[in-house]
């Protein structure tokens, strides 16, 4: 009868320590963009890119998005890595459930990005339109307005990666 209490109070501290055995895990999602422009808006094949994570602090034109800045072209999509936490369990090695970043088309809308959040699932592809964020968002001179632009309209494939998400983006100017 002991053993068998004991037994179980061990089995029940077992449990308790393993359900609040969390802690902070870091994952390097790894996104690919290219752009298509049926209409040539963008009078090039040859895009400026950048992805970043807006959660680092608001990005300022010529800051951090510079720091990240690259190209697309019709035969080769930009590639960056951009680097985010989550709370996992012990043992847990599933990548993040969110993801946040921003993508800066300085030649479609130099003024702000078009931001992306969501919860990838493995193979999955979906129908997304990112909304534009003003660089100045909340920081407007008294009796500036701000800045918009429409949403721009990508595809969006995700992937689970060995540390974090590999996600292609396809930025659709119309």
């Amino acid at each position: 009868m002991i053993r068998r209490v004991l037994s179980g109070a061990l089995g029940s501290l077992i449990a308790a320590l393993s359900l609040t055995a969390c802690g902070t895990a870091t994952f390097n999602n790894e996104f690919t963009v290219s752009v298509t422009d049926p209409r040539d808006r963008l009078g090039t094949d040859e895009v400026q890119v950048s992805v970043f994570d807006p959660q680092m602090g608001f990005p300022e034109r010529g800051t951090r998005t510079a720091e990240s800045i690259g190209v697309t072209t019709a035969g080769q999509p930009y590639s960056a890595t951009v680097f985010t936490t989550d709370t996992k369990m012990i043992g847990d090695s599933s990548p993040p459930r969110t993801v946040s970043v921003g993508v800066y088309l300085p030649q479609l809308q130099g003024d702000g990005y078009y931001g992306v959040r969501l919860d990838p699932a493995d193979g999955a592809t979906v129908d997304y339109l990112a909304p534009f964020v003003s660089f100045n968002a909340g920081y407007e001179a008294p009796g500036e307005k701000r800045k918009t632009a429409p949403p721009l309209p990508m595809r969006i494939t995700s992937v689970a990666g060995d540390n974090g998400w590999e996600i292609a983006i396809i930025a659709e100017v119309s």
